[in-house]
């Protein structure tokens, strides 16, 4: 019965709940009793987190004996049991939500799929009495209990042991050596993942009526089994199943070798499995991958990102099953929409009620064998859903989404009819469907056209991306708008192979399929793709179903294969053309399968009888249908005749085109025949009037007089009287082919072959056919009318009808022979005949007569020159053209022509004048004629002509007048002018004659010689150095004595910059290990290159020397004996330290210092002439880096010499030298230069670094020298420039020696440290990374620490933070101890300060521990040796807030005001904190990821703070924070255990929470005198405790507090509870504030400005509950009490 309102007449009461077991019944009702029970394990599993799920059938009995009080447990550890078992651990949700019923922990995360509040309970179909395994816990639950609230029981497994209820034997006998529980698992008190035990029901009862035997577990296992090979595609997390199945060994014994059960094959035993299935992808990473993808996914939530997310992978599921190994491959995708989704979905997708996020995913099967099963896609929920049709897609993919499911999770909601009004749940699954999922499935297409790519486009996974296309036939209707929707997408995406290899869009492929033309033969398609091909790259072969589906959403848009499409692609590429004729033949019958023959218009596949194809056209040249005969006497042009062949084997077709007459196919006519005869005979390459050799051609002229031209027209020969086909018979009884029209002769008579067959070739080449006989089957009357006689009178007559042009034909294509021949002819035939006016017409247009130009004589027409010569002796050809008479009979025939005669000089003089006609040999052998006879040169106007002209050539074949070259006779000439072409050759009958006639015409002598002659041989000398060095070195020499003694003649500024003058040079007196560069000259040098041999030791090796006094005046002329310029010098001194070596000291002393002499002398000119130096120095030296100075026995950089020494310098060896004394007189100089004066602290920090740079590279001359340079120079530092070293930059220049075993190395300062570490350390501890070096043991500990190398601790602890330095003059442990005097005594202000800090902090809770443990063993590895004392007894307190960092700065602040702003704040750390130094001297705590200490002396932790800091804070987020607290753990490994507490054993340390530690003072200090002993911390206790009640009545937040002892031999988990207090407030008036304090509602109000206005009015009940318990060490004893309080 209900409470009763004393207001009214109202009844309250809650609704009764039926028992848990009713509950459970009626969810098996909702859940079948089949393979989902273990898909809700596995998922369950997933959503955990694991990555692998192994199931046991424990077919063995035992646990069945009735349970006794003793083990009323034993019923949860029976068998035969299912044992699944996953690595994943329960958390306190999963804990809490496996207890519950119709609720769920994982509604609220949308990334689960699994609910334990239903889907668990399914087991019950199974098992009575489910037991879970699970991290430190077991838990039992028993649905036929009947207290609701014990039907769970959870104990902790290190507790099982002593557990009476238990007997632990039972539990062992089930679970021992099962995945990794044994008894140690019990002692450890933690399993390693999650395991449960479903001891199987063998009797019906009130639960279910249902048993479970083997033949129910082997259906079960087998249906698992069966869906092995998808079950692991789309899980979050687990990769791995394992199936295991036991029995005892009496039983197996039992089971016949060849059973057939399946169960019987199952019985493997606990250790191996019979069934095995492992997904992974193929780089072995898939958990990781997904794992990183469902991150993302959850950072995105149920938002929508700016642009779609896809993950693709490629898994392969391998499968082992009974032994038998299967693996198959899958393309898969995870998607989430991104971008532009409607209004309606982004509202479905932000309700709370369906609380699913948008990823779908697809998976596409790999398939390289066997067949692709296109319909047989499944719907999954990361588990496949139920094997139903309602779950087969008829998709060629898997399906999976976050899809709202029905109560047992067997099927997809769906609306019930098309027009039902749906709910949002539904609504949420067809927005799935219509709008996400085609966007992922058209990716995975596409991705999947990517992974084909990057694998070489194997022919399977193109099969397979056709494959994975959806047939829309077989696609169940629920599904069809996935499918239209993703073809849509897909329309204009490259995802087709095509049959050329390259990828296309559905809109421009071609599609093969042949069942659109119809009985069309395999061959004839296979020719018609071939062709297609070639032209339209878009063809592609895909299944039927690719584009019947396409189709269907794009009606009448697709392009298919056809007799039409065919047409168009042969007119527009017109490749088919070049393929072979049965492939020729096949297009004709694909494009006449449908009997339109219009479509054969333009296309070139009309088969001709020479066995190729032309274009089928209307106007095009006829084609002959005639019998095989006919076609056969025109076989060379077979090409006009169809093919007989072709014909009879598609008669049909041919005969229905030649009745259409829509092309070019007929019958012979006339007109036809003589056409094609002229075409025969060009075709054989017989012409008129040319020879016949053919044999072949003869019968075929006879077949076609005798079998067609006689028989068919001979009663009408006129249409053949102007076609070649009469055969003549040639002198050679050769046979031509002429026609009756032509003009023919009979041959004439003459004895001289030679001359008659070139008699006949010219009348040839007149046109007239000269003949001997006719063939006897052509001599006829009417042809014989046709010849000529060969009488004078048939010639003449012949060569009256010679027209104009076969004239011209004569005498452009005629022979000299035939000319001569036929002029001879002539000539005999016509003498004493009258010839016709025409005839002498025709002679004299023809070119028979000889005449004679300047070159040869020719062949000419008889007007072509009225002069003669008759034959005489000319050395040349003649100078003008002139008729030669050969003959009398030709001297007759030239009667009528009355020529004049040329004298031989009237010849010289043209030939002179008209020299450009002649070649030089002929003008050479001319005028070598005239030198030779003296007669014609003393003709004035000869010889005038003959200084003219050129006609001397000289070696190069330059052909020059006499007045251009040199006598070649003179020796000083040919010695200056050596390989210069300036001189005539001569042949062989060259005399003095000759050359005395030539000096006549103007040849030169050496007299005649000039400036630009020489300056020509200069510049030859450059070019013959090239050619013959010894041959130039001659010509050079030559010339410099000629010039030397014309010193007129020399052209000093054009030559002075040329390479002409041979040095040889050699000073014995020169060092010969000194580069000298006139020593071995072997090539040539300008003059401006050359310098006095008195300046040899100071420029030797860069400049030429001579001797000036071999060749004074041209010294003087190029001014050698200047003084050379300083550059030279520079680079002249370079080389000598390139190539000094010590051991020659000697002998290159004096030149060595006669260079810095000649360098100074010429500095102290002016500044100018020292800046330029200075530069040139700078930059041969690298700015004086390299070595360039001379130091008494080496070279050094500017830098490394000093000048003057002084009392203490280091001796620096070779780092820095003094100048030696041979170098005093030019120290001025060097001084200039950059040298140093002296030694100072600059030049120590540059050696330290040199020294640095030496090591670094290897170069160190001396390790123990060196390092003694290093160590004196840094005690010199020390000494002398200490007060420097305060400077950063002086100070981050010091380089220390550390401690290397072989080698020296060099330090920063920052990077070193001195060994204080002791033995604490085993070895260095500082890591590679760190960066940290101990320094050498030879550097005193004095100058180490002087110039600010820190200690191996500061170092250690350089990354945590030294708080605010104490600056006051009043030391901070006066002030402190001030403090504690002026009122924070000891006692209760020290519980009242850490109450209020934790309270003003927000912490519920306030634990206090008294620990009197010495912790002798944690006193080594210390931030500081001093601190050993403070590791013994303590004071904790802890409270569950943490600090913030504001926080953290405040508590370092002493007096200040810090919480004064916070008007929720009581406590002030600044003053209230100092309560703890009552106690201890050094206070520390954790919070969050810092540790802090106080040491207000600032003695104890001088090694670790070196300067005035007080405290320290360590920040465990730093790496080297992280080693150090490893390093030390000593000071860091008491905090351990306590409250929680775990610095030492975790990776990344972290306090959720606040721990202080107060160290009790063991003796008297600074702060406080007062040492705390037992006694002294009893009393403090009983203090609080006395007081507690009253300290919690007015704070706002703490409402427990607790305190601890811990005795010297316990641990910290052994500590005894010694007092406990609990708070409860209740708001009385108003009721409206709730549990809200007075502090925070005055706060509120005050912000708000409306306090004054609405002033607070408030009464609070506060109740606290506490309770002392027994503890003899502390004193006290068991009491427990309650109070209350109203606060108004």
């Amino acid at each position: 019965m209900g409470d009763s309102d004393s207001g009214s007449d109202a009844e309250y009461a809650g609704i009764e709940q039926p028992p848990i077991i009713d509950q459970l019944r009626r969810i098996l009702d909702e859940y079948r009793n089949d393979v989902q029970i273990i898909k809700e394990l596995v998922q369950n599993a997933d959503d955990a987190g694991a990555s692998e799920l192994r199931v046991l059938y424990q077919g063995e009995t035992f646990n069945h004996e009735p349970p006794t009080r003793g083990d009323r447990f034993r019923k949860f550890f029976k068998a035969p049991a299912l044992v699944f078992y996953n690595d994943a651990e329960f958390t306190e949700d999963d804990w809490r939500g496996i207890r519950q019923i119709y609720a769920s922990i994982k509604a609220d995360d949308p990334m689960k799929i699994g609910k334990y509040g239903l889907g668990f309970k399914s087991v019950f179909h199974l098992t009575d009495h489910p037991c879970i395994v699970s991290g430190q816990k077991i838990l039992f639950i028993d649905p036929h209990e009947r207290n609701p609230g014990k039907v769970c029981v959870t104990m902790k497994l290190n507790k099982l042991r002593t557990w009476r209820r238990l007997d632990i034997n039972i539990c062992l006998r089930a679970l021992d050596g099962l995945f990794g529980f044994d008894s140690d698992t019990l002692d450890s008190g933690r399993f390693p993942g999650t395991l449960f035990w479903f001891g199987l029901r063998t009797e019906p009862n009130k639960l279910s009526e249902s048993i479970c035997d083997e033949n129910q577990v082997e259906r079960l296992m087998q249906a698992f089994v069966d869906e092995s090979k998808r079950s692991l595609l789309f899980l979050k997390t687990i990769c791995r199943v394992k199936m295991f199945a036991n029995t005892s060994k009496e039983k197996s014994q039992h089971v016949a070798p060849d059973s057939s059960r399946i169960l019987n094959q199952m019985y493997k035993g606990i250790g191996t499995p019979f069934c095995q299935v492992n997904i992974d992808n193929e780089k072995g990473n898939l958990r990781h991958q997904r794992k990183e993808m469902l991150a993302e996914v959850s950072e995105i939530g149920r938002s929508i990102p700016a642009e779609s997310k896809m993950w693709t992978e490629t898994v392969t599921v391998q499968t082992e099953i009974f032994g038998n190994c299967t693996v198959s491959k899958w393309f898969m995708i995870s998607f989430m929409k991104g971008g532009d989704v409607s209004e309606r979905f982004r509202t479905l997708l932000a309700d709370e009620d369906i609380c699913n996020p948008h990823l779908v995913g697809l998976a596409s099967p790999i398939v390289e064998k066997g067949e692709y099963n296109r319909n047989k896609g499944h719907v999954f929920v990361y588990q496949p859903l139920p094997q139903e049709s309602s779950a087969v897609t008829g998709l060629p993919v898997h399906v999976n989404a976050f899809f709202v499911l029905s109560q047992n999770r067997r099927h997809i909601r769906w609306p019930d009819t098309d027009n039902e009004v749906v709910d949002k749940k539904i609504e949420w699954n067809l927005k799935l469907v219509s709008e996400i999922l085609p966007h992922a499935y058209a990716s995975l297409i596409k991705e999947n056209v990517r992974y084909c790519k990057n694998n070489g486009c194997k022919a399977h996974l193109v099969k397979g991306i056709c494959n994975s296309i959806p047939d829309t036939n077989l696609v169940n209707e629920r599904w069809l708008k996935l499918c239209t929707e993703t073809l849509r997408l897909l329309w204009k995406q490259p995802i087709l192979r095509t049959l050329n290899l390259s990828w296309i869009e559905p809109k421009s492929a071609v599609y093969l399929c042949m069942n659109k033309v119809p009985n069309v033969p395999q061959r004839v398609w296979e020719h018609v793709v071939s062709v297609f091909m070639a032209d339209n790259p878009a063809l592609t072969d895909v299944s039927y179903h690719v584009a019947d589906s396409f189709e269907g959403t794009h009606p009448g848009k697709l392009s298919y294969l056809t007799p039409a499409l065919l047409r168009n692609i042969l007119l527009a590429y017109e490749t088919y053309k070049s393929r072979d004729n049965e492939v020729k033949l096949s297009l004709l019958h694909f494009l006449s399968v449908d009997n339109d023959f219009t479509r054969f218009e333009s296309l070139e596949l009309l088969p001709l009888a020479d066995s190729t194809f032309t274009k089928f056209e209307k106007t095009a040249s006829s084609v002959y249908v005639e019998d095989q005969d006919t076609t056969k006497l025109f076989s060379d042009q077979s090409e006009k005749f169809l093919d007989v062949q072709a014909f009879e084997h598609h008669n049909t077709l041919f005969k229905d085109l030649e009745k259409t007459g829509l092309f070019q196919l007929k019958h012979l006519d006339t007109t036809d025949v003589v056409k094609l005869i002229s075409e025969a005979l060009n075709l054989f390459d017989v012409h008129g009037v040319e020879t016949v050799q053919n044999s072949e051609v003869e019968c075929w002229i006879k077949d076609l007089w005798t079998k067609i031209i006689l028989p068919r027209w001979g009663s009408n020969l006129c249409a053949f009287e102007n076609l070649p086909i009469f055969l003549a018979c040639q002198r050679d009884a050769t046979l031509r082919l002429v026609s009756l029209k032509d003009l023919i002769m009979i041959a004439p008579d003459i004895e001289d072959k030679r001359k008659e067959e070139c008699i006949d070739q010219s009348f040839c080449l007149f046109g007239v056919i000269v003949i001997y006989k006719l063939p006897d089957w052509c001599n006829d009357a009417r042809i014989r009318s046709y010849v000529l006689p060969n009488t004078s009178h048939g010639i003449m007559s012949a060569m009256e009808s010679v027209s104009v042009e076969r004239t011209q034909k004569f005498n452009e294509d005629s022979t000299d022979c035939q000319k001569d021949c036929l002029r001879e002819f002539l000539s005999e035939v016509f003498e004493n005949k009258t010839i016709s006016i025409d005839c002498q017409s025709m002679l004299k247009r023809l070119n028979i007569f000889i005449k004679s130009d300047q070159k040869k004589p020719e062949h000419t027409l008889a007007q072509f020159s009225s002069d003669v010569y008759f034959i005489d002796s000319f050395p040349v050809e003649f100078p003008m053209p002139v008729l030669l008479a050969n003959s009398k009979a030709e001297l007759c025939l030239l009667k009528a022509l009355r020529k004049k005669a040329k004298t031989t000089k009237d010849m010289i003089v043209l030939a002179l004048q008209q020299k450009e006609h002649y070649s030089t040999d002929a003008l050479q052998k001319l005028m070598f004629w005239l030198l030779n006879n003296s007669l014609y040169i003393e003709d004035d106007t000869i010889l005038m002509l003959s200084k003219q002209t050129a006609f001397l050539t000289t070696d190069e074949n330059m052909t020059c007048k006499a007045c251009e070259l040199f006598d070649p006779s003179d020796e000083v000439l040919k010695n200056i002018f050596l390989a210069e072409s300036v001189f005539p050759v001569f042949e062989e009958n060259f005399n003095s004659c000759t050359l005395s006639n030539l000096f006549r015409i103007g040849l030169k002598r050496a007299t005649d010689i000039r400036k630009e002659n020489i300056l020509t041989s200069i510049e030859r000398v450059e070019c013959l150095a090239l050619e013959n060095f010894e041959m130039a070195r001659r010509k050079s020499k030559s010339l410099m004595t000629f010039l030397n003694e014309h010193i007129d003649l020399v052209p000093v500024k054009e030559s002075k910059y040329k390479h002409w003058i041979v040095v040889d040079f050699n000073d014995e007196s020169y060092p010969q290990n000194m580069p000298l560069k006139s020593r071995v000259s072997t090539n040539l040098v300008s003059p401006d290159s050359i310098v006095s041999s008195k300046w040899v030791y100071t420029v030797g090796s860069v400049t030429n020397v001579y001797n000036c006094k071999d060749l004074p005046e041209l010294a003087n002329v190029y001014n050698w004996n200047n003084t050379p310029k300083c550059t030279k010098v520079i680079d002249h001194l370079s080389n000598v330290i390139s190539v000094f070596q010590p051991q020659n000291k000697t002998e290159c002393l004096k030149m060595i210092t006669d260079i810095y002499k000649h360098l100074s002398e010429l500095s102290m000119e002016n500044d100018d002439v020292f800046d330029e130096m200075k530069q040139n120095w700078d930059q041969t030296f690298n700015n004086g880096l390299a070595a360039c100075v001379w130091n008494g026995s080496d070279f050094s950089p500017i830098s490394n010499i000093y000048i003057e020494s002084q009392e203490g310098d280091v001796n620096l060896h070779h780092y820095m030298r003094l100048l030696p004394s041979e170098m005093m007189d030019v120290s001025e100089f060097c001084l200039r230069l950059g040298c140093q004066p002296r030694l100072g602290l600059e030049t120590y920090l540059k050696v330290l670094a040199e020294i640095d740079t030496d090591s670094v590279n290897g170069t160190l001359r001396g390790q123990s020298e060196t390092l003694k340079i290093a160590i004196d120079i840094l005690n010199t530092i020390n000494e002398k420039y200490f007060e420097e070293t305060d400077d950063d930059s002086v100070r981050e220049r010091l380089l220390f020696p550390i401690d290397t075993p072989d080698q020296i190395v060099l330090q920063p300062v920052s990077k070193c440290a001195l060994d204080d570490l002791g033995s604490n350390f085993d070895d260095n501890p500082f890591n590679d990374d760190e960066d940290i070096y101990f320094i050498n043991p030879k550097v005193p500990d004095l100058t180490a620490k002087a110039l600010g190398v820190r200690s191996a601790m500061q170092q250690l602890l350089s990354s945590s933070d030294a708080f605010e330095e104490w600056g006051q003059e009043e030391p901070l442990t006066r002030r402190i101890h001030m403090l504690l005097q002026e009122g924070y005594i000891e006692g209760l202000a020290i519980a009242k300060e850490l109450l209020q800090n934790a309270d003003d902090a927000g912490a519920s809770k306030l634990f206090i521990l008294y620990d009197q443990r010495t912790n002798d063993d944690l006193k080594s590895k210390l931030l500081s040796p001093e601190l050993k004392q403070f590791q013994g007894p303590a004071l904790w307190a802890f409270n569950d807030a943490v600090f913030s960092e504001k926080d953290f700065k405040n508590i370092t602040k002493l007096g200040g005001a810090t919480k004064e702003t916070d008007a929720s704040k009581i406590g002030k750390f600044g003053l209230g904190f100092c309560s703890v130094y009552n106690v201890t001297d050094v206070p520390s705590f954790v919070s969050r990821d810092s540790f802090v200490m106080f040491d207000p002396h600032m003695t104890h932790l001088s090694k670790a703070l070196p300067g005035k800091n007080p405290e320290i804070r360590i920040n465990f987020q730093n790496e080297r924070n992280k080693r150090t607290l490893q390093r030390l753990k000593h000071q860091f490994q008491v905090f351990d255990d306590i409250f929680g507490c775990n610095l030492t054993g975790a990776s990344n340390p972290f306090f959720n929470g606040t721990l202080f530690r107060l160290p009790l003072r063991v003796r008297g200090s600074e702060i406080s005198d007062k040492i705390y002993f037992k006694e002294n911390i009893t009393e403090l206790l009983g203090i609080v405790i006395q007081m507690a009640p009253n300290m919690f009545l007015f704070n706002q937040n703490v409402n427990e507090l607790k305190i601890f002892h811990l005795n010297q031999s316990e641990t910290p988990g052994e500590m005894k509870l010694v007092y406990e207090l609990q708070k409860d407030q209740a708001c009385l008036i108003p009721k409206s504030l709730g549990n809200i304090g007075f502090v925070q509602e005055t706060i509120r109000r005050k912000q708000n400005n409306d306090l004054k206005s609405n002033p607070l009015r408030a009464m609070q009940k506060i109740s606290v509950s506490y309770q002392s318990h027994k503890n003899i060490p502390i004193g006290t004893r068991n009491h427990t009490a309650d109070k209350e309080w109203f606060v108004s």
